[in-house]
Order: C-alpha cells, then sequence, then structure tokens
C-alpha cells in the first residue's frame, strides 16, 4: 500500500517541481517520451485537474472514482481515502482524485465547506472527528445549508465540535474558515447553442483575481 501511494505522490511532485530528477517512485520526461505518444513532464504547476491523468501509477478510475477494471496494480491504494481493494480483486475508489485535490488552493483546508473526504485528509483526522465536524456547522437541525447554521468563526472552535484539545491543536495549522479560491460557473445560449464557461477566482482580502478561466 505504501509503495503503490508512493508511486504517485512521487509523480505529482516530479510533475510540477522545476527540475528533471524523479523520485524513487516517480517519473520525469524520460520515462513520459517513451509513452504513446509521447509527451513531456510540465515541470511547473498544474492548471487543471485532468493533468493527473498523464501522470504515472494513475488510471481514470483512480481519477473519477468507480472500479478500476483496467488497472494492472499501479493503483493509489490508501485506506485513509478509501482507496484499496481486496488481493486478487479490481480496485474500487469511493471517490476520486478529482474530489479532493484542487489547483488552485492557500493551502489550507476550510472546515466550513469541506466534506467528510476532504476533512479526513487532514493529518490526524479520523471519520469520526470529520463526522464531529459536520454536525457542529450543520447546526440544530442537522442539515447544512438551511437557516441555522452554526459555521466556524475560527479554527479555535474546534473543541466545542467535541475536538479534544490535542488533535484541535494538531490540525489547527492545516485549516480555515475562510475560503480564498472559487469556481464561477456561467452558462451562455446563443439560439440553439450553449456552452457553459468557468472562472477560478483568487481572493487575497479585498483583491480579486481570476486565475482561471475555460469552458467545458
Amino acid at each position: 500500500m505504501q509503495a503503490t501511494s508512493r508511486r504517485v505522490s512521487d509523480s505529482i511532485q516530479d510533475w510540477i517541481d522545476p527540475d528533471d530528477n524523479p523520485r524513487p517512485g516517480g517519473a520525469e520526461s524520460d520515462y513520459y517520451q517513451g509513452q504513446t505518444p509521447p509527451y513531456y513532464a510540465k515541470n511547473a504547476p498544474m492548471d487543471s485537474l485532468e493533468e493527473l491523468l498523464l501522470l504515472k501509477g494513475v488510471t481514470r478510475a483512480m481519477y473519477q472514482g468507480g472500479e478500476d477494471t483496467n488497472s494492472m496494480g499501479a493503483t493509489f491504494q490508501h485506506q485513509k481515502m478509501g482507496f484499496g481493494h481486496a488481493p486478487g480483486e479490481a480496485p474500487t475508489y469511493a471517490f476520486g482524485l478529482k474530489d479532493v485535490f484542487t489547483t488552485f488552493s492557500s493551502g489550507k483546508i476550510n472546515i466550513n465547506t469541506a466534506d467528510a473526504n476532504v476533512l479526513q485528509l487532514i493529518p490526524g483526522m479520523d471519520t469520526t472527528t470529520a463526522q464531529d465536524i459536520i454536525k457542529y456547522r450543520a447546526g440544530p437541525d442537522g442539515q447544512e445549508g438551511t437557516d441555522d447554521d452554526t459555521p466556524f468563526i475560527n479554527p479555535g472552535q474546534l473543541q466545542a465540535a467535541g475536538v479534544n484539545a490535542q488533535l484541535a491543536n494538531q490540525i489547527q495549522p492545516f485549516v480555515t474558515t475562510k475560503s480564498t479560491t472559487f469556481e464561477v460557473h456561467v452558462t451562455a445560449r446563443i439560439a440553439e447553442y450553449t456552452r457553459e464557461f468557468v472562472a477560478v477566482i483568487f481572493r487575497n482580502g479585498a483583491s480579486v483575481q481570476t486565475v482561471g478561466f475555460y469552458w467545458k
């Protein structure tokens, strides 16, 4: 399990770093030049999550979730993320890398908006603690997105959600209560023609910057 997760982790880091020195489980341009068709490692930050599909060790099922019927064993098995499979069985992913990764981020996870899968990527976080956080922010009715929601004002409130003091202190450096990156979706229609545009907006205080723009 550690070897296969290391393969994908190393491949991601090799893809975005500026050098051509592969990590033990990763790959650089010399590996990708042997693919059909050949291509080069980007050696720069990703612009789109779909770039993950170009990486050594990443399968489509791993990327989008579901059963990996084409896997030959080069899979990302991470029990905490729900990735794994019994010996002799095709791996099945409860969710995909696209559901927990982002190409634009402040580096911290928003505990007011992250789902259980994303919350469990925080070092030290387990399923119970993630559910306690979600239950707290949902308010008395237990349903998120309603009028009685009680979002966290700051990470110091984690103990109020039932997180023990030691764990709360451990995870605070990795979390925030305010998002800095947003997706804006706009659907344009001209006669019978329709196209959806997506903008990625980064907010830094009063400053707002468009860091990505594409259409589906």
